[in-house]
């Protein structure tokens, strides 16, 4: 997400004045650690007042006595775009620590899905598997339910195919 939409969700539950706000900002891009976890990179002063001008300018916030707020039009844009989000990538500290690796999973997911694509390939990287080609990946097993539930609920399972493999001494 933008900078300019991580200052809309933290105008949802914040009404004070510009000074304050950024203050409690922290002077950093986006809300407090507690809303976005670590993501929090230094922004300029100006940045900051250039982000709140074009959020006002288009009807998203507005100004009343030194007081921000978010306006209607701009509740409703964060709720078309919290929509859209994909679900959060898995948090290592969710995944077993598996030493073997026996579990490869390729996938055909199509070109008009490609933000569901690129967010597989990210999931299936923070899960510890290893890319073999674009859609060939080879990990640890078992999955977390998380996921499993995640890529049933963005209809992906269709495209997956998983197969078990055991490392045998050919030669």
């Amino acid at each position: 997400m933008s900078y300019a939409d991580d200052l809309l969700i933290y105008l949802t539950s914040y009404h004070k004045g510009y000074k304050l706000m950024r203050a409690r900002m922290g002077g950093y891009g986006g809300p407090p650690e507690a809303l976005f976890g670590e993501k929090r990179k230094k922004i300029k002063n100006s940045t900051f007042r250039v982000t709140l001008f074009r959020l006002e300018k288009q009807g998203m916030i507005e100004c009343d006595d030194l007081l921000w707020r978010i306006t209607e039009k701009g509740k409703e844009y964060l709720a078309r775009k919290l929509a859209k989000r994909l679900p959060s990538h898995s948090k290592r500290s969710e995944v077993k620590v598996v030493k073997q690796k026996n579990i490869i999973i390729i996938f055909d997911v199509p070109e008009k899905l490609h933000r569901k694509r690129d967010w597989l390939r990210e999931e299936l990287t923070q899960l510890g598997f290893t890319m073999l080609q674009k859609s060939v990946w080879f990990g640890p097993s078992p999955l977390p339910k998380s996921f499993i539930r995640n890529v049933q609920h963005m209809n992906l399972l269709c495209c997956l195919k998983f197969f078990r493999a055991d490392e045998a001494e050919i030669v």
